[in-house]
């Protein structure tokens, strides 16, 4: 009997669960009527990579596939989550957001291509992701940096 390094299914499952209880309220909370500085508005609009980067760790973990399936199932899943969230959204008195989904997207992809570098195999596989998380983490640096600095300008 062999032992992996991974995490109980049940475990995980119960982890992405419990994230998305606490978070996903989050996506549903008007901040503009808040009165917050526009820059915690800021910050709040790239807590979506955030949230959503660990979602894609979770599901990532809690799918028993191949690296290819797990990758493709995740982002997929994700992908239709935050385009319902997007959604629901209308309805409830904020809107649709194509941003928001960008951002969330970025989120997952920064997940995969983590967990890709992680348990490739291969030197290709590894430099292959290497690569792609290099360019996500570029993105998510042109998408948070005017957020950041606008944040510590404001203290």
């Amino acid at each position: 009997m062999s032992k992996t390094n991974s995490p109980p299914k049940h475990l995980v499952a119960g982890l992405l669960i419990l994230f998305a209880i606490c978070t996903l309220p989050l996506f549903f909370v008007s901040v503009k009527n808040l009165n917050l500085p526009e820059s915690t508005q800021k910050l709040q609009d790239g807590s979506h990579i955030f949230i959503f980067l660990a979602f894609g760790f979770l599901l990532f973990a809690s799918i028993k596939r191949t690296l290819f399936e797990k990758s493709a199932y995740t982002f997929l899943i994700l992908f239709i989550a935050s385009y319902t969230i997007e959604v629901v959204q209308d309805y409830v008195g904020r809107t649709f957001q194509v941003e928001d989904i960008v951002r969330n997207m970025l989120g997952v992809s920064l997940s995969l291509c983590i967990m890709l570098c992680i348990k490739s195999k291969t030197l290709t596989g590894k430099t292959i992701s290497g690569v792609g998380l290099l360019a996500v983490f570029a993105l998510c640096y042109l998408e948070l940096a005017p957020a950041f600095r606008q944040a510590l300008q404001s203290f």
